[in-house]
């Protein structure tokens, strides 16, 4: 079984990025590509931003939906298959990052989790991604934070908030 260092990714790469203390590169799996078994040396993230893929880890399959994201703990064995083209952003902790949040992270691992109540923030992480000045490192830092944050809350704590403002406001607008 291959073992991939942290910065590789299968697929051809767009774009990647090395801050402090994140390695993040976003990927494209072409329609039909199928990854054999493989474990990665540093836990990442991955959140998938357009396409789907089907994700083996034991012998579970999940399906990876654009808007969701999947925490991999390091040296976890999967395999994948792109069933429409998958658009892949990874996020690869440093080491110093690994214990503050591999540890909340692993109640995550490998089920999805939805990113669609905050999905202002997938744009943002693929535009920031593209910018080289300071400010880019921080706003992705801040946007990989939201994404962690987003996934370690509980379900129901997951629910756009925004949408009850909206609701209260039609009500009272049109009542």
């Amino acid at each position: 079984m291959m073992t991939l260092p942290p910065t590789q990714f299968f697929g051809e790469t767009i774009v990647r990025r090395q801050l402090p203390h994140l390695f993040i590169t976003e990927n494209v799996y072409s329609d039909g590509m199928s990854l054999q078994p493989h474990e990665h040396e540093r836990a990442f993230l991955a959140v998938c931003i357009s396409g789907a893929y089907s994700e083996s880890v034991a012998s579970t399959t999940y399906e990876r939906i654009a808007s969701t994201v999947a925490f991999h703990p390091a040296y976890e064995r999967h395999a994948s298959t792109s069933v429409a083209g998958a658009r892949i952003i990874s996020v690869v902790f440093s080491p110093a990052w690994i214990p503050r949040l591999c540890a909340v992270l692993q109640t995550c691992a490998p089920a999805s989790v939805d990113l669609r109540p905050i999905a202002s923030v997938l744009p943002r992480l693929k535009h920031e991604l593209r910018r080289t000045d300071t400010a880019a490192s921080l706003v992705l830092e801040a946007c990989v934070l939201e994404i962690v944050a987003a996934m370690i809350r509980p379900p129901s704590a997951r629910e756009a908030g925004w949408l009850d403002t909206v609701l209260r406001e039609i009500e009272r607008r049109f009542n």
